[in-house]
């Protein structure tokens, strides 16, 4: 393992990953120039590597230098050749940030030594250039042949050459989506609950509906206005003598 300068104000504290491999290399940034605070760093990407993700920093703008480039059987037409972290508000010089990148690491033999140029921008328009001994750097271990996780990064499965970009991050896409939210799972219950409750009313009132369709009421037979019959009245004073 390669130790970091101690003068840098900027190391990788992933101070090591499998070649081919994905990995989130973490940089810091120390401290400012002198006592000036830092407005922005830029990290510079060595040729050889196709595919970074910047990770999202509170304070700080995210930019990328994109520069052509060709890449033999691929249709790479371009590539990331730096990432710039600008701050909102100047970060003070006593105070340290750190900057995740995604990576697709290159090829390569146990103990190569990756270098990421780093370029320090102060308040005061001072700057400070971390460039060869001084720069940031990540030593390269050796592939897990057949791909799985090793030390710092999931390891790329097919045999020789750079993390391509493209190939691998649908996995990671899936696996966010399969890590779903508690409470999302949650609503989608509750709404899918609420939806059955409707539907149980809306088929129990037509029900109801074609039952009152089919009612026919009872009716009393009218009064009838035909006469008593005859024998049902006698003449007062009659009978048998």
């Amino acid at each position: 393992m390669t130790a970091a300068p101690a003068s840098a104000h900027v190391i990788a504290e992933t101070a090591t990953a499998p070649a081919r491999s994905y990995t989130v290399v973490t940089f810091s940034l120390l401290h400012g120039c002198e006592d000036s605070p830092t407005t922005s760093v830029t990290i510079e990407l060595p040729e050889d590597i196709l595919a970074v993700t910047p990770t999202a920093q509170w304070n700080w703008t995210i930019s990328e230098t994109v520069v052509p480039a060709t890449v033999e059987g691929t249709s790479i037409t371009e590539r990331t050749s730096a990432i710039t972290f600008d701050a909102e508000t100047p970060l003070p010089s006593g105070q340290r940030a750190t900057f995740d990148l995604w990576l697709g690491m290159p090829d390569g033999e146990p103990g190569d030594v990756v270098l990421f140029p780093a370029y320090q921008t102060c308040e005061d328009g001072a700057t400070q250039d971390w460039i060869g001994d001084e720069a940031p750097q990540v030593t390269l271990t050796e592939a897990v042949a057949g791909g799985g996780h090793g030390h710092g990064g999931e390891v790329i499965p097919d045999e020789g050459g750079t993390a391509i970009p493209g190939e691998h991050e649908s996995e990671h896409t899936e696996v966010a989506a399969t890590a779903a939210d508690p409470l999302s799972r949650l609503l989608a219950a509750g709404a899918l609950l609420m939806g059955l409750i409707a539907l149980i009313a809306a088929v129990t009132g037509r029900r109801r509906s074609r039952s009152a369709d089919r009612y026919e009421p009872v009716t009393e037979p009218a009064p009838s206005d035909a006469s008593p019959p005859a024998d049902s009245a006698r003449p007062e004073g009659s009978g048998q003598d």
